[in-house]
């Protein structure tokens, strides 16, 4: 034999053949000392099987297909070396011995014990018959690749997957833990056995949301592995403590840093418990939590939705009935008693009186219509000044707003029409304010009165106005809480943009103006291979949460048959088909980019969404066009062609929904001609601040629609 062939070729040649049936080397017939040669200069994994005992002979690249079997497997039959898969693994071999015939698969799977435990793998693997000059099979040539890594890593991320889609449209926190053991049942079985999902209480124990015979319904937060799970994976050997066969692991469920509750998986016992292994565990606990958390955010969100529209819906119907009622008869009322009052008025005190009452019931009444307009603080301050002194009769007079009603004082201590009641207000108070001081915080009344003056107070007018103001405030304030808290929820459910090495993606978000509405406005950027991503953005049609929960459905959907078949077209094809299934209300703008980092090969499908937009490097920018098609969820068979386009190094690629570009009334067309002029003149900054710039173009208006951008730059050659 040749001096080649490293390890194994230095062990082939020191081995005692002439123990074994093939005999001493000297006597091995040509063809299998060519046999041989071939094995151990390859670079493939390889294995002899020679003569009808199987006698083994192997490369070093075969060697970690082996595992601890190695070296012991060299010279020694194939039945000896696999045991455990000999009922499996001899009849293939005989075959190909007896037949001549090859045989060929992919992913076949095999339970080999080679690390000291049975471990599941899957190979792709080629058996050709080694002929003889007889003619006859001497031997058989047996070329494997292992895919274990490949296979269970699509595996588990179809799981993912499934998980995330089973998850997103859950609006309660038992709904989305009952959704997830129930997708990895379904889905996940191979790689999660089992799942159990304690979510902790009010009284700080942790329950199970979906009830198993063997599990314990309730946990104390203070024991183990609880304890210890709270801070990290907690991999235990027995999952006796949980009532699950078998060792598990146990992931603690956060939500940023308030700790939610439990994950508790099975582990498949025919897998090592390795780097992959625990990465898919953390994937999984993260979309939970994930879940979990925009599930309990929709929960509160409604919570807070329902008592606001239950208070509006009853101002409204109030102010609705007694607007035509008061309005009208005051309005007949008070001019024959101003008429009245012109002729005789050193008469009539009584009808003056009376006349000056319906004067400020009407005042009170529009003062009532008004504020309960008011979009801002400053503007109810404002209003509550303007109506304070028309109710007091006092043009001049500081108007204060307290927690007990409003203080009117006149700028000359004396309150007319007999409503002075003596009672002095402290100079310089300012722990309550008045609406003339325009520099005050706003949802406040800042500011001082004069010592020593008269305080018209205590009128049910001033009381009833007081309240009115005071309401609205609180109002505002509750409106402005759920506006955050629904921008809080948006930007959650948009994902964090990919990034390593010379890769450049940023991605921005802007919410509208309306209060307390979420947007559908979104983005993602979907890693294919070390060369390709996909890019893609889209706007749900509708707003609230159910526009965010199809967003995410959307999302996750849309990622999920990126991952299977990254053809833009394709994807928008099957994610309309499930957004057109029965009992489905999916309606969504959405622009797919498959993008080559290596070519630049551009190739995008859009469905209702405005066209990308490419940024020349050293040149001026342009809208890309071709690649239109309806909405999703439109039509149910409709395709949607795919257009193609090529980016140089340092191009730009802009993607963009229509709340940058629409506004009215100088329509969509006005604003991309302006997108594209804003373009031009920043095309000079990084990607990060091109973005913000862009932005500005909406920041500062009355901006009711949701904005989102996502950027690509094409790596510069070097």
């Amino acid at each position: 034999m040749r001096a080649y062939g490293g390890e194994m070729g230095r062990r082939v040649r020191e081995h005692d053949w002439a123990g074994t049936p093939l005999g001493s080397m000297e006597r091995w017939p040509a063809v299998l000392r060519t046999a041989v040669d071939i094995v151990l200069s390859s670079r493939t994994q390889i294995v002899l099987f020679w003569g009808p005992e199987h006698i083994g002979v192997y490369n070093d690249a075969y060697v970690a297909a082996i595992g601890a079997k190695h070296p012991a497997a060299l010279g020694r039959p194939a039945a000896e070396t696999w045991p455990e898969i000999w009922d499996a693994l001899g009849p293939l071999l005989d075959r190909v011995r007896e037949s001549g015939e090859p045989f060929w698969d992919r992913d076949h799977p095999f339970l080999l014990e080679r690390h000291g435990f049975l471990e599941q793998t899957y190979f792709d693997l080629s058996y050709d018959p080694v002929r003889l000059p007889d003619g006859t099979v001497g031997g058989v040539l047996c070329l494997v690749s292992e895919m274990t890594g490949r296979v269970l890593g699509e595996r588990r991320t179809r799981a993912l997957n499934r998980v995330g889609l089973a998850a997103s449209g859950m609006t309660t926190r038992p709904d989305v833990a009952a959704a997830v053991v129930a997708a990895l049942a379904g889905h996940g079985r191979e790689d999660v056995p089992s799942a159990l999902v304690y979510l902790l209480g009010d009284d700080g124990d942790l329950r199970l949301t979906t009830p198993r015979d063997t599990a314990p319904g309730r946990i104390s937060a203070g024991d183990e592995p609880v304890a210890a799970a709270r801070r990290a994976p907690v991999v235990a050997a027995s999952g006796g403590r949980f009532g699950v066969p078998g060792p598990v692991i146990v992931l603690p469920l956060d939500s940023g840093t308030r700790f939610q509750g439990l994950l508790v998986c099975g582990v498949n016992p025919l897998l090592p418990v390795d780097e992959s292994y625990r990465e898919f565990f953390q994937a999984l606990a993260e979309s939970v939590s994930r879940a979990l958390t925009a599930a309990e955010a929709h929960e509160r969100e409604r919570d807070r939705t329902r008592a606001l529209a239950e208070l509006d819906s009853a101002k409204t119907a109030f102010f609705a009935n007694v607007s035509h009622e008061l309005r009208t008869p005051l309005a007949l009322i008070l001019g024959p008693l101003e008429e009245l009052l012109g002729r005789v008025r050193g008469i009539l005190r009584p009808a003056e009186a009376r006349s000056r009452h319906n004067r400020r019931l009407r005042e009170l009444t529009e003062a009532a219509l008004a504020i309960n307009k008011a979009s801002t603080a400053h503007e109810v301050l404002t209003l509550t000044e303007r109506y304070g002194r028309l109710l007091a009769d006092s043009p001049g007079a500081a108007v204060t707003l307290t927690s007990d009603g409003l203080v009117v004082t006149p700028p000359d201590g004396n309150a007319p029409g007999g409503t002075v009641t003596g009672e002095a207000v402290a100079s310089g108070d300012a722990s309550e304010g008045t609406v003339a001081d325009r520099d005050a915080p706003e949802g406040t009344l800042a500011g001082g009165t004069v010592a020593g003056r008269a305080a018209v107070t205590g009128e049910p007018a001033l009381d009833r106005l007081a309240q009115l103001a005071l309401a609205r405030l609180a109002n505002l304030e509750r409106l402005e809480l759920e506006h955050r808290i629904a921008t809080t929820l948006q930007l959650a459910l948009l994902p964090e943009v990919p990034s390593a090495g010379d890769l450049r993606i940023a991605g921005r978000y802007l919410p509208g103006s309306d209060e307390a509405e979420v947007g559908g406005d979104w983005y993602d950027a979907i890693r294919i291979s070390d060369d390709e991503l996909m890019l893609v953005i889209g706007d749900v049609v509708g707003k609230g949460v159910e526009a965010a929960a199809t967003m995410s459905r959307v999302r996750n959907a849309l990622r999920a048959y990126a991952v299977e078949d990254p053809e833009p077209g394709r994807v928008l094809f099957r994610l309309n088909r499930m957004a057109c299934g029965p009992g489905e209300r999916m309606r969504s703008t959405v622009l797919c980019v498959r993008i080559s980092r290596v070519t630049g090969y551009v190739r995008y499908a859009g469905a209702g969404h405005p066209p990308p937009l490419v940024c020349r490097a050293g040149g001026e920018p342009e809208y890309l066009d071709g690649a239109l098609a309806p909405l999703i969820g439109v039509l149910p068979s409709i395709g949607f062609p795919a257009s193609e386009a090529r980016l140089g190094p340092g191009d730009r690629l802009l993607l963009y929904t229509d709340g940058i570009v629409e506004k009215r009334p100088t329509g969509i067309l006005t604003g991309m001609d302006r997108l594209l002029t804003e373009a031009a003149r920043t095309a000079g900054l990084d990607l990060e601040a091109q973005l913000e710039s862009l932005l500005s173009l909406v920041e500062g208006v009355d901006n009711r629609d949701d904005v989102a951008l996502l950027g690509f730059v094409h790596p510069v050659e070097r």
